[in-house]
């Protein structure tokens, strides 16, 4: 039976952290014996703790590693926390305690530990990337230390374009075609209304200021159309945008903020429509299969891994990214549109249960972590 260590730098539950949970729940347990180890307490080691077979264990490192910026100036700080000997010893301790075989990182922060943890214990490390990181100084570093690990999984087409690693594999994000609904409606939901949804963290990129100012111009004309925002801030430096788009908001009592909801699922399944908004390359859109697999259409901008779920017009629709206009029309265009939203719904479906199912994901990854 193969060991694997896993590793998240943060706690918080983003999609990253709900795949990794996936992967945690359905990797077979009388093959390989995971252990969880995450550098801060919160919603994620307490969902892991839940889940039989799994090992968790909490390592603090220095808040420099957990709440670092992307930037120049934040590089020296990590590199200066990355010397805090202290965690790292723990860490090396518990996986010579544990005769961890692999580690395995799933977080931007937890490459980097992953990779001096490996070179230290000498064991193989993959990499799990999730992220598409702007050029600078960063991913200079990230691509340097890519070079140190035994295998990259990326979670699309668009996140490898970032390396030059001559072992690097896509595995697709899944989900688990059982779903955990409540029974209830939770949206009070009158007969004529139409509720238009985006899910995901409040930030810039993702766009909620663009689905926002585009709500503004359609509830003129379609007033029974209700759009909620789910969601909330993951890191501190998004909170002038969470004003800006309240802000924006503010005369439009047909905008709901919902906040932070643990099971979206609940949410999701009651929409009749998603939009996804991102105005970068976004590394998958996890949401987008998640409403698909809720039988629910998608509306998607036409950057980054979206083009690899959705087939434009068949089992999903792509508009421009950053545009208030062309998302409008193409709300508009599927809501005047009844058939075209029937064979979205049936194909999305199909696209959800043919590739994105979480046996698909978890039967790669341990093909990986087999050939190691």
């Amino acid at each position: 039976m193969k060991k694997i260590m896993f590793l998240s730098h943060t706690a918080k539950l983003g999609g990253a952290e709900r795949s990794l949970l996936d992967i945690l729940k359905y990797i077979d347990k009388d093959k390989f014996q995971p252990y969880f180890v995450c550098f801060e307490e919160g919603p994620l080691t307490k969902a892991a703790s839940e889940i039989k077979g799994v090992e968790v264990n909490i390592i603090p490192f220095s808040k420099k590693i957990i709440s670092f910026n992307r930037d120049t100036n934040s590089l020296f700080q990590l590199i200066y926390a990355l010397l805090l000997i202290k965690p790292l010893l723990k860490l090396i301790m518990l996986a010579h305690l544990k005769k961890i075989d692999i580690i395995y990182s799933n977080s931007m922060k937890a490459h980097f530990i992953g990779v001096l943890l490996g070179k230290i214990t000498n064991k193989p490390v993959i990499w799990h990337v999730r992220d598409i990181l702007e050029e600078g100084l960063y991913k200079k570093l990230f691509r340097l230390f890519s070079k140190f690990t035994r295998k990259i999984i990326c979670i699309s087409k668009a996140v490898s374009e970032q390396f030059s690693h001559p072992d690097i594999e896509i595995v697709y994000n899944g989900l688990s075609t059982t779903m955990n609904r409540s029974k209830h409606e939770i949206i009070e939901k009158k007969e004529n209304d139409y509720f238009i949804g985006m899910i995901g963290q409040l930030a810039k990129w993702k766009g909620q200021d663009i689905f926002v100012k585009a709500a503004n111009i359609l509830v003129k004309k379609y007033p029974n159309m209700k759009f909620l925002v789910i969601g909330d801030t993951l890191f501190e430096k998004e909170a002038d945008f969470k004003k800006h788009i309240k802000f924006l908001a503010k005369e439009n009592p047909n905008i709901i903020f919902t906040g932070y909801k643990e099971n979206v699922q609940d949410y999701l399944s009651q929409l009749d429509l998603l939009v996804h908004a991102s105005v970068k390359p976004e590394p998958f859109g996890r949401v987008i299969i998640e409403a698909m697999a809720n039988k629910v259409p998608v509306i998607a901008t036409c950057i980054g891994g979206p083009l690899e779920i959705i087939e434009h017009n068949k089992n999903g629709i792509l508009y421009k990214p950053n545009s208030v206009d062309d998302l409008v029309k193409t709300i508009e265009y599927l809501y005047s549109n009844k058939n075209l939203t029937e064979e979205l719904i049936y194909n999305g479906y199909k696209t959800f249960i043919n590739r994105f199912t979480i046996q698909k994901t978890v039967s790669s990854i341990e093909r990986i972590i087999e050939e190691l």
